[in-house]
């Protein structure tokens, strides 16, 4: 079989993500709504939600993105939404500096799904929602909140350690950025 009798999610969300790559979400909603037409509502799973969140996050617009996040919700249920689903909103507030929207979501995620749900990587979000702003003492907070919430300096990765350089970087503090490679 070929064609779209033989295609599924995966394929669906493959060109989805195609589309998300070359930033036209337009396209990607295209593809998600032949999804539906072709296989049916159910058809769809947060993989292929999650890749229309990220084609509106890679084009600036988080507005469009908390659009597909609502749309999960009611077509899936509050269950549904996982820890990429939150941290691909928080990222688009991060690119569009505004950490406080970022961290909006951030609490949200934490209030919809509980303190466990947050991972290292949402953290770094919110870590590097601060140093784009060129707030480094920020940047710091939420490093020193990934270790309260999560159980020390092993939760932390390289990942973060270069973020919390690079904040001192952009604002030219060499020797601060120093004392973390330390």
């Amino acid at each position: 079989d070929k064609g779209p009798e033989a295609a599924n999610v995966v394929t669906y969300t493959s060109l989805i993500n195609a589309y998300v790559k070359v930033e036209k979400p337009e396209n990607a909603e295209g593809w998600f709504n032949r999804l539906l037409q072709d296989k049916g509502p159910e058809a769809a799973n947060v993989v292929t939600y999650n890749s229309l969140i990220n084609a509106y996050v890679k084009v600036e617009k988080p507005e469009n993105a908390e659009g597909w996040f609502n749309r999960l919700l009611e077509d899936k249920g509050p269950e549904a939404a996982n820890v990429v689903t939150y941290t691909s909103l928080i990222n688009a507030y991060v690119k569009v500096e505004k950490p406080e929207k970022a961290e909006g979501w951030f609490n949200r995620l934490l209030e919809d799904k509980g303190p466990e749900a947050a991972d290292v990587v949402t953290y770094n979000s919110l870590i590097n929602a601060y140093v784009k702003v060129e707030k480094p003492e920020k940047a710091e907070g939420w490093f020193n909140r990934l270790l309260q919430d999560k159980g020390g300096p092993e939760a932390a990765d390289v990942v973060t350690y270069n973020s919390l350089i690079n904040a001192y970087v952009k604002v030219a503090k060499p020797e601060k950025a120093e004392g973390w490679f330390n």
